[in-house]
């Protein structure tokens, strides 16, 4: 069964990839998380100062606060990585019914042959006519 790596609760199970996915972890480890921890991680991971994201994690035990950092770390890493070796991003985006609709009809109207053809030809659009 399927329980948080933190909390060990079984409700509300994520599956979190330690390295984040837009910071190239696609096909990486991952651990199951909470719904709370998955969030917790990510917010604490924010959190410029040491201080502020000791005070994220008060209120865990030892161990708890252990895995959490080492969580909170690897997504810190993997950010500042990803910035300075210019990994790709990957990029996960849920749209309404109504979104998907209009993404298909964009796709069609930029004459894409895939989703992702779609996304980089947006972005060179907005990008060149802003740019100029």
């Amino acid at each position: 069964m399927n329980k948080c790596w933190i909390c060990e609760t079984t409700k509300g199970i994520h599956e979190h990839h330690i390295v984040p996915r837009a910071y190239g972890g696609i096909n990486g480890p991952t651990v199951n998380l909470c719904g709370a921890h998955h969030t917790l991680v990510h917010n604490t991971a924010l959190k410029k100062s040491p201080n502020e994201r000791r005070k994220e994690l008060e209120g865990h035990t030892e161990a708890q606060t252990k895995k959490l950092e080492e969580l909170v770390y690897v997504i810190r890493r993997s950010r500042l990585l990803s910035r300075y070796m210019r990994r790709p991003m990957t990029l996960q985006v849920t749209l309404s019914p109504e979104n998907a609709q209009k993404f298909r009809q964009l796709k069609k109207m930029l004459g894409a042959s895939s989703y992702e053809q779609t996304v980089y030809r947006c972005i060179n659009l907005v990008y060149t006519q802003n740019v100029r």
